[in-house]
């Protein structure tokens, strides 16, 4: 029987395998998976329907990867407000702390149309939370916003 090494030590072996390797170290043998996907799944961009959709199929397929999410960013501009798919991507990541919302200033935003991600505002975990290129943000979930989070980031338009 091979000997057992305890979890920190193994944890502390991962964290410094480079990020490209991490895939293969993750496959070397057990121990390691859960420390790999841990590093792998720490952050998840958004920007288009397809990855949107890809992303919520991982989530179905492999739910035990959403709480390793801590940062996230959506880029709304292209999301209609009752898209399915968002609902059920802000519902498999429960660790979230750092989120941004970005959008186009040239089309009006969803924030306050979409239950879901006000509701998802709300996360125990979340510690910060920028606005970024959104026009016209209500006022109601902007006072929301700065009772709840430690630091507000909003992008001030270009000139």
């Amino acid at each position: 029987m091979p000997p057992h090494l305890p979890q920190e030590l193994i944890e502390a072996i991962v964290e410094e395998v480079p990020t490209g390797s991490l895939p293969a170290c993750s496959l070397t043998a057990t121990a390691f998976v859960t420390c790999s996907q841990r590093r792998l799944f720490r952050w998840m961009s958004l920007s288009n329907i397809p990855a949107y959709e890809r992303a919520a199929k991982l989530l179905a397929s492999s739910p035990h990867l959403g709480p390793y999410f801590r940062y996230l960013a959506l880029n709304l501009k292209d999301v209609p407000s009752d898209y399915g798919h968002l609902k059920s991507i802000l519902a498999g990541l429960p660790e979230i702390e750092f989120f941004t919302i970005s959008g186009d200033y040239a089309k009006r935003n969803q924030i306050g149309e979409n239950p879901s991600l006000v509701d998802f505002l709300s996360l125990a975990t979340l510690r910060c939370f920028a606005l970024d290129r959104l026009a016209d943000v209500p006022a109601t979930l902007l006072a929301r916003v700065f009772s709840l989070f430690e630091e507000v980031h909003q992008e001030k338009p270009p000139l």
